[in-house]
């Protein structure tokens, strides 16, 4: 492999403190600001970090902490990473001197930090190893190292060798970055071509430097004797580490002891570290070496020494340390005893008896109660180690879990042995409990939304809590994006809301003032429980999903790719989201039916599930393993789709609001403008909305009821009951939003008034095309135009009416003057037919539809709502006699 550091690496020490700051610093040929820009240009996320100490303060324990240099100056650290240009400029306009920290794993970088300090020489190592960074970016570091940038994913790592890595969750200082102050003060150099993208990460680069890591971790270690936290090794093994042996024994003496330290919980890497040199000596080939000490490593072994026996006597006791500190359980009837958990009792006659319980000792280290605002999960982390001394993983149980102990097997494995016998379980509980007294604990909230916490209400985001502190929250997949700024202070309120408002100028108003409006009411759900969904629907290329998603940017980092829900997911899913999703926007993309029937019908079944669940308010309860029920997933926010189209049937239309983009209305060029310049102060136009709802929530609380009535009877139609409704919600909202961008003075009171009229104009509009969409879906009204279908279908005809029919054409009737006699039975059975193809259905069953359809006037009313007419050939028939009036008018 190729190494460019063999002909050029860098002096191992790192400069001195006495070096005045001046003669060190670097003369940049950008400023940091510009670098940053220029490498969030293509696709590094960046953020702003510490060019000096920074003031001491006092944590939350009383503790006086000194923010370092290098350290992050956001709140969220790397996780507030960017290459939002706007956001940018707003963070090197606050910290003009701040260093460019960029987030390997958002950015696609792995980096290889070779380390110069406090005698350490990382660079030599990796010349050394021979390892290959043709390709990658160089530069240097302050204090004489030199990071190494691959394009790949990795993780990060320390060692002792000199060599870290940053990967996911890892972040690095970029050029022209300058530490004004600090243990090394200095600049950071680029040494090659930044302009153009590093190389990928070579193969086997990852294991090399961790393989060197092991073995300076082990060169610090005294390997003389064993290790105290491992098993006892045999006479015979010591032997060998100490003298070697002969020929003629030398491959199978090293085999065995190389079983011996794996059965002992050594790892592979240490016992290379033990037996290599004395391979060595003894003139075995290192590569015959290797390949021996892997074999014995290939499958499980036991110790050449059986661990002690754990019924003993008081000389074994603590033979093997603990992993914590056991003095919990000098109150309890349980001891460690070489690392392997007893309980302890009396005799008869005073003398202490000991049964051994498990070949293992482990406590609670933390217990985290996960709040979803109606239930809390409560979750175990456990440490364990075995008597061997092989530290067990660290495993989260669920406290109900906890009890049953089957956890010990399904996470620790067949070495983790529990005695048998009756109670032993449950004594291993107690035993656990009784050392976990000191445990932590914590809270993790995992939805959004309002809570009151500390008697202070507080909005909740995946960056935790809005007018508060200390709150963590956590979020699953996508909906990690909701995630609002806590700290305002970068942001001007007013150029935030003005931000907002020009969405309005994304796309016509019909469509942008109802999804605008929709950001600024969901909020308000804690207050007004909302009964219905928003419905965003136009054909392919619309850009609907891509309009939505834009709005969506008021609660975070949101794309057309990156929505938070799909229709593809399942029922459960979809409910347990809007649930999650609380006090804030759900949306759920791409509602497209397929043309297959039966897919077509899940989709519609889907959609009617969750409509009817949202508007009636009654999500379906779930059941305990006890078969006692609990409280189901009520939507706590409110729920966007987008599709297609809408949904079919009469009450479910009744329950959303649609909101038609028809094709090439959207204002590309604005639209690409709010992207790209506007989107990243949306969400602090919503903070500091949230901050103002906050404020005003009693008056809002005490007196929307009111206001919302006085809104509904403002819009005047003849509309579906609940149109008003939903549509009144729409405009307080757009109401509220428009006082708090008065109260910051993005608007004037006279623009405010002026929008909130035009508001009214384009709500009223879209009650109307919504009372026509539910109209439409009336089984009448479809019943209708079905038949109208199957005419112009050329599958069925009407004597008197078509005067060449096709050969496949079926009679299905006759026309007078001033009726269509259509026979009854034939007619409805080809309807029903003809929705279930559709992957629909009619929704009524024949007589109420006859019903129906004499009570709108269609047909003349007779026995059975049918009517018995007579044909000059065929006789009399019941037939549906037809106005043709009003069957034509539609």
């Amino acid at each position: 492999m190729k190494s460019s550091l063999k002909e050029d690496a860098p002096a191992a020490t790192g400069a001195s403190n006495s070096e005045t700051v001046q003669n060190r610093l670097v003369q940049p040929n950008y400023s940091t600001l510009e670098s940053a820009m220029q490498y969030a240009a293509r696709g590094w996320h960046v953020f702003p970090c510490r060019e000096k100490p920074g003031e001491p303060y006092q944590d939350k324990k009383g503790n006086l902490v000194t923010p370092r240099e290098k350290t992050p100056y956001t709140a969220n650290g790397l996780y507030d990473s960017s290459t939002d240009p706007v956001k940018i400029q707003r963070w090197w306009k606050k910290w003009p001197d701040a260093l460019i920290g960029v987030n390997c794993g958002k950015s696609g970088l792995f980096v290889v930090d070779l380390d110069t300090k406090h005698g350490k020489d990382g660079v030599a190592v990796f010349s050394r190893l021979g390892l290959d960074d043709e390709g990658a970016l160089h530069s240097r570091t302050p204090a004489g190292g030199l990071h190494i940038i691959f394009s790949g994913v990795g993780k990060n790592s320390s060692g002792k060798s000199g060599i870290d890595t940053r990967g996911e969750g890892g972040y690095f200082i970029a050029p022209p970055s300058v530490i004004l102050d600090g243990e090394f003060p200095g600049g950071y150099v680029n040494l090659d071509d930044w302009s153009r993208q590093p190389a990928p990460l070579p193969a086997g680069l990852l294991e090399a430097i961790a393989r060197e890591n092991e073995v300076a971790k082990g060169k610090q270690a005294d390997h003389s004797a064993p290790d105290n936290h491992k098993g006892k090794l045999s006479r015979q093994t010591l032997e060998f580490i100490a003298q070697g042996a002969g020929a003629g024994e030398r491959n199978e003496r090293l085999f065995r002891a190389a079983c011996d330290l794996a059965g002992s919980g050594y790892s592979h890497v240490e016992a290379e570290t033990l037996l290599l040199p004395v391979a060595d000596l003894i003139g075995t080939p290192r590569d015959e070496a290797m390949s021996t000490i892997k074999s014995a490593f290939s499958k499980s072994r036991v110790p050449a020494i059986a661990p002690d026996n754990p019924v003993g006597d008081k000389a074994n006791e603590g033979s093997q340390p603990a992993l914590f500190d056991t003095s919990n359980l000098t109150k309890s009837p349980y001891r460690v005893f070489s690392g392997a958990f007893h309980s302890v009792s009396q005799d008869r006659d005073g003398e202490t008896v000991r049964k051994f319980l498990a070949n293992w000792h482990a406590k609670i280290v933390c217990e985290v109660a996960r709040d979803d605002g109606q239930d809390i999960a409560r979750k175990l982390v456990i440490q364990g180690r075995l008597s061997n001394g092989r530290k067990l993983p660290t495993c989260e149980v669920d406290a109900a879990a906890f009890t049953t102990m089957n956890w010990v097997l399904q996470h620790w494995g067949t070495q983790a042995i529990i005695a048998a016998g009756m109670g032993t379980k449950d004594r291993l509980r107690e035993a656990i409990q009784w050392a976990s007294q000191d445990a932590d604990s914590s809270v993790v909230y995992t939805h959004t939304g309002w809570r009151v916490l500390d008697g202070k209400r507080v909005y909740l985001s995946n960056s935790g809590a809005l007018g508060g502190e200390g709150a963590k929250v956590e979020l699953d997949g996508n909906l990690k994006r909701y995630a609002l700024p806590v700290d305002l202070g970068a942001v001007n309120p007013r150029d935030a809301m003005q931000a907002s408002l020009d969405f309005l100028k994304a796309a016509p108003l019909s469509a942008t003032f109802p999804i605008w409006g929709s950001m600024f009411l969901a909020p308000l759900a804690e207050i007004t429980p909302l009964d219905f969904m928003m419905w965003v629907f136009g054909e392919t290329g619309s850009m609907k999903s891509t309009l939505c998603a834009l709005a969506l940017c008021h609660y975070g980092e949101f794309d057309h790719k990156n929505l938070p829900e799909g229709w593809a997911s399942t029922d459960n899913m979809l409910e347990k989201q809007t649930f999650i999703v609380k006090d804030a926007p759900l949306v759920i993309d791409d509602f497209a039916p397929q043309a297959s029937g039966i897919d077509a019908q899940a989709y519609e079944r889907r959609a009617a599930r969750l409509i009817r669940s949202i508007g009636n308010h009654s999500p379906r309860n779930r059941m305990n393993a006890d078969t006692s029920t609990r409280a189901g997933f009520m939507a706590r926010g409110l729920v966007i789709s987008t599709g297609e189209q809408l949904p079919t049937g009469q009450s479910v239309l009744a329950r959303i609001l649609p909101v038609e983009i028809l094709p090439r209305t959207i204002d590309l060029e604005r639209l690409t403008l709010a992207q790209q310049t506007q989107a990243g102060l949306y969400p602090y136009a919503m903070a500091g909305y949230l901050q103002w709802v906050s404020h005003n929530w009693q008056d809002l609380k005490d007196n929307y009821v009111q206001w919302h009535r006085v809104m509904r009877d403002s819009l005047r139609g003849e509309f579906h009951m609940r149109t008003p409704e939903m549509f009144a919600h729409i405009l307080m909202a757009i109401r509220f939003a428009l006082t708090y961008a008065v109260e910051v003075q993005a608007v004037t009171s006279g623009e405010a008034e002026s929008l909130l009229d035009q508001a009214k104009v384009e709500v009223v509009k879209l009650a109307q095309s919504q009372n026509n969409h539910v109209a439409d879906e009336q089984p009448a009204m479809k019943f209708i135009h079905a038949i109208k279908a199957l005419l112009a279908k050329g599958e069925f005809f009407i004597e008197g009416l078509h005067q060449s029919p096709s050969d496949n054409a079926k009679w299905i009737g006759w026309a007078t003057a001033d009726f269509y006699y259509l026979q009854s039975e034939v007619t409805f059975n080809a309807v029903s037919d003809f929705f279930r193809k559709e992957g629909s259905v009619l929704g009524l069953k024949q007589r109420a539809l006859n019903a129906q359809l004499v009570e709108k006037g269609f047909i003349m009313r007779g026995d059975k709502n049918t009517y018995a007419a007579h044909h000059r050939e065929k006789g009399t028939l019941r037939t549906y006699a037809f106005y043709r009036t009003m069957f034509d008018a539609e």
